[in-house]
C-alpha cells in the first residue's frame, strides 16, 4: 500500500516548525535566586511575590523585550492576570513583572512573565524614575 505525503509549501514548512517549537517548547533554565532576592530586596512585605519569584526555574522568551514563566499551552489553560510591579534588577535592568492567579501554585499567584523597560524603552532607567514618569501631569 503506498501512503502519500503531502507536498508542503515552505510557508506551510516554517508555519508547521514554528507551531511544533511553540507547542513542545521546554523553556529554557532562569535563575530564579536572582529574582527572588531582587523581588524580596525592594518589596519585603510581599512574601507572595518573593516565593512566586523563586518558582520562575524555566523561562520562554517571546523576543528581546518579553520572556514568560509559563509555555504557551500553560499561559492558555492557566493565564490570569492580576496586577503587577515594576521593579530593578541587577543584571535585567529594570522589570515590569505580571502576575496571574495560578490554581497550580502553592500560594494562586505565579510570575506570568517579565518586560524588560530599559529595553522597551531603548535607555536605561529605574523603577523609581519610571514611576514618577507614570504620575507626572502631561
Amino acid at each position: 500500500m503506498h501512503t502519500h505525503t503531502p507536498h508542503r509549501t515552505p510557508f506551510e514548512q516554517e508555519y508547521l516548525a514554528w507551531y511544533q517549537r511553540r507547542i513542545c517548547n521546554p523553556g529554557v533554565p532562569f535563575d530564579a535566586a536572582a529574582l527572588a532576592r531582587a523581588v524580596a530586596a525592594q518589596f519585603p512585605t510581599r512574601p507572595l511575590w518573593i516565593e512566586a519569584a523563586a518558582r520562575c526555574t524555566r523561562a520562554w522568551p517571546e523576543n528581546e523585550l518579553i520572556t514568560y514563566f509559563m509555555s504557551w499551552p500553560e499561559r492558555k489553560r492557566r493565564w490570569w492576570y492580576v496586577g503587577g510591579f515594576v521593579m530593578d534588577h541587577p543584571t535585567l535592568g529594570t522589570l515590569i513583572v505580571d502576575l496571574v492567579r495560578d490554581a497550580a501554585a502553592p500560594q494562586g499567584i505565579s510570575i506570568g512573565s517579565i518586560e524588560f523597560l530599559d529595553r522597551v524603552l531603548g535607555r536605561r532607567t529605574s523603577a523609581l524614575a519610571f514611576l514618577a514618569m507614570l504620575r507626572r501631569p502631561n
